[in-house]
């Protein structure tokens, strides 16, 4: 009678376990959080820890440590569940603007510039070679300068990966960012939207 008693719970306890795994990867794919790659790779986690509670729990007598395994690895799914609850609501809060146009300037997200009026003595990270990036993005330089009223210090990257870096270390205080390149900026870095905010032209 003991030994069903703990059958049941062991059942019981790989269900809760079971929920609670599939439940933060579901969450995490609908807010849209990481990159599919991510996702996957914490699914798979997900399965592999389910499999080893299982197997843990064959024998009589490694089914208590089992449950306990499940337990663990159950409160380990609810925290992660819960950070990406509140990082939902973190990008809810930081009402991440649609960019104006084909090409956005982007600060850190700590930055206290609102509108490019405020970056006059900021530098300004372009690629290397303007000719190549499109029409957009000498447009947008040339109307920062006529905002700022003066013609801005830029500085040049070989590629869209050294931008990113250049803003990151603030080599740069601002970028020119072509924004068809976020969706395979975000692959690299996960956390790039929330690290950075998009500087309105102004009124």
């Amino acid at each position: 009678m003991e030994k069903l008693f703990e059958k049941k719970l062991s059942i019981i306890m790989i269900l809760i376990q079971l929920l609670l795994s599939a439940g933060p990867v579901f969450l995490i794919a609908w807010i849209d959080f990481l990159p599919f790659a991510y996702i996957m790779t914490i699914s798979v986690t997900a399965v592999f820890l389910l499999a080893y509670t299982i197997v843990s729990q064959i024998t009589d007598k490694s089914m208590r440590i089992g449950r306990i395994l499940s337990g663990l690895f159950s409160v380990l799914f609810v925290l992660f569940a819960c950070y990406g609850f509140f990082t939902y609501e973190d990008r809810n809060g930081f009402a991440f603007q649609k960019p104006e146009g084909p090409v956005s300037f982007l600060v850190l997200s700590g930055n206290q510039a609102k509108t490019v009026g405020d970056l006059a003595e900021y530098r300004f990270g372009v690629l290397e070679d303007i000719e190549q990036t499109g029409e957009e993005i000498r447009t947008a330089l040339e109307k920062a300068n006529e905002i700022c009223g003066t013609e801005v210090e830029t500085v040049s990257f070989h590629d869209m990966d050294a931008l990113i870096e250049g803003l990151y270390t603030e080599h740069v205080q601002v970028i020119l960012f072509d924004e068809t390149y976020r969706d395979s900026v975000m692959e690299s870095h996960a956390m790039f939207e929330a690290d950075t905010k998009i500087v309105t032209a102004g009124s």
